[in-house]
């Protein structure tokens, strides 16, 4: 593969030699803190895997309600190669978690 940037990598769109564009990602596992800019605006993405959420949630007794990967639909003609990337890797969970009512026969502590 011929990396498109320098430096260290943890997620971006690179392309194989023969220019085909790939999504790559590294150290998926690792919680950090990534600086970066966005149209002149500096930033920190706190990347956590997917189960540091899901345990997060679970161990708080939440229930999971919905869970949605949406798709990039709507977008305009001249827009078709932006949309077909983001169809490519998914940029936003939409998730609804739900606190259980509290059951009438439990007692509560005193």
């Amino acid at each position: 593969m011929q990396r498109s940037g320098a430096g260290e990598v943890h997620s971006d769109w690179d392309r194989y030699i023969d220019g085909q564009a790939v999504f790559t990602m590294d150290n998926y596992q690792d919680a950090r803190t990534i600086r970066g800019q966005w149209r002149g605006i500096g930033i920190l993405n706190h990347h956590r895997p997917m189960h540091a959420y899901m345990n997060a949630f679970l161990t708080n007794s939440l229930h999971l309600t919905f869970f949605d990967e949406p798709r990039p639909d709507g977008y305009p003609p001249e827009d078709a190669e932006k949309a077909g990337r983001y169809r490519r890797v998914p940029y936003f969970l939409v998730m609804k978690w739900q606190k259980p009512k509290e059951d009438a026969n439990v007692q509560s502590p005193p």
